[in-house]
């Protein structure tokens, strides 16, 4: 199906799966999805999956403001900038780009793979020299997962550190949720095609937290989880490879609330 309205087009993916919110048939309808989703999901999400296609666009993080309507359309991530400076600051000019930015997508590796790489699932029928649009390349397992994802590094632009970009067609698809099956069935398939497992790697996996979210007692959880076969790992200390290959033969994983979980 395809919905236009003020020259946005929104091409329905598929059927709902778990969201409840209706499909979103006005520009208003996009914005709501794009606003205040982290704090209140039942509101925000659709029961359909989306991606729009928006001509002539300023972005930055966490904003797209239409060039012909002054339509904002923004997400949970609250920008640092007004729209009237948006607009009128000196922006990098790009033909064809994909929108993957999202809250703290550059910084934690659970929205990066969740928030942003997940949303690649939505995308069909893109010109080939589209350039990404996500948060920043600082962490390694942002360009370690655009690399296995077939994106290279350099056809990126980093939100964070330009500041505002003007495109002239826009494909901003839609977030999905935090546990969405589509986007997690796409980025398995793509991660097994290019990364080989480990068939050597534990079947027990205790994840410890160097920085916050810390156990106590971890020496003692560490004694008595060692006995029945678990092995301790700190993601944090791994490669996006290496994580994929440490829980490929994972059963039972034990760890305290954090983005290492994310591997599941």
């Amino acid at each position: 199906d395809l919905v236009q309205e003020n020259g946005i087009f929104l091409n329905i993916i598929l059927e709902p799966i778990r969201m409840t919110h209706a499909f979103p048939n006005t520009i208003d309808d996009v914005q709501d999805l794009f606003s205040n989703i982290l704090f209140k999901p039942p509101r925000a999400l659709s029961n359909r999956l989306f991606y729009a296609c928006i001509e002539n666009s300023y972005i930055n993080l966490g904003r797209v403001i239409t060039e012909k309507e002054n339509i904002e359309i923004s997400d949970f991530c609250k920008a640092s900038i007004s729209k009237e400076n948006l607009v009128n600051r000196k922006s990098i000019q790009i033909e064809n780009a994909i929108h993957l930015s999202a809250a703290w997508g550059g910084t934690n590796y659970w929205h990066w793979i969740v928030s942003s790489l997940s949303r690649l699932s939505l995308l069909k029928d893109i010109p080939q020299d589209s350039t990404y649009i996500i948060n920043s390349l600082n962490n390694k397992f942002v360009v370690d997962s655009l690399q296995v994802m077939g994106i290279n590094p350099k056809k990126c632009i980093e939100i964070d550190k330009v500041g505002c970009v003007y495109c002239r067609k826009l494909f901003l698809p839609s977030l999905m949720g935090d546990f969405d099956k589509m986007g997690l069935l796409f980025l398995r398939k793509k991660i097994k095609e290019k990364i080989i497992p480990d068939k050597n790697s534990p079947n027990r996996i205790y994840i410890s937290r160097r920085k916050n979210r810390m156990v106590e007692n971890e020496s003692e959880v560490m004694n008595l989880l060692g006995n029945i076969g678990f092995k301790m790992v700190r993601c944090e200390d791994l490669g996006f490879e290496e994580q994929v290959k440490t829980f490929y033969n994972t059963d039972i994983v034990i760890s305290p609330h954090g983005a290492g979980l994310t591997n599941l």
